[in-house]
C-alpha cells in the first residue's frame, strides 16, 4: 500500500506519499491490439475492397463504352491498350489517358 510520510518545518507542514504501483509492463497492450483492430476495420479493409472493385472495373473496359476520368473528362472509349485508353471527347478528337485515371462509367 501507499506509505504517507510527513516532514514538518517550521510553521509549514508538508504531507507526501509514494507513488502508486505501476501496473504491469503488458498493461496497455491490450488497448493498442484493440485500436490496431479498429483502423484495419475502418480504414484499411474498406479502401482494399474499394481498390479492387476499381481494378476490376479498369480490367472490363471495353471499346464503346463512355467513361468519366478521375479529371472530369467525359469521353466514349475508342481503343483499350495495355496500360492505356484512347477516349474521344468530341467527333474527331481523341485523348490518351492512363487507364487507372479512369474513375467510373459515365452511364450514370
Amino acid at each position: 500500500m501507499a506509505e504517507t510520510h510527513t516532514a514538518q518545518q517550521g510553521a509549514v507542514t508538508v504531507h507526501w506519499q509514494d507513488a502508486a504501483p505501476a501496473g504491469g509492463a503488458l498493461g496497455g497492450l491490450p488497448f493498442i491490439f484493440m485500436m490496431i483492430g479498429v483502423f484495419y476495420f475502418v480504414l484499411i479493409r474498406p479502401q482494399q475492397k474499394e481498390r479492387k472493385q476499381h481494378e476490376s472495373f479498369v480490367a472490363a473496359l471495353q471499346k464503346g463504352q463512355r467513361i468519366v476520368t478521375r479529371s472530369g473528362l467525359h469521353g466514349r472509349i475508342d481503343a483499350v491498350g495495355e496500360t492505356t485508353v484512347d477516349v474521344e471527347i468530341a467527333d474527331k478528337v481523341r485523348v490518351t489517358v492512363d487507364k487507372m485515371s479512369v474513375a467510373r462509367s459515365g452511364e450514370s
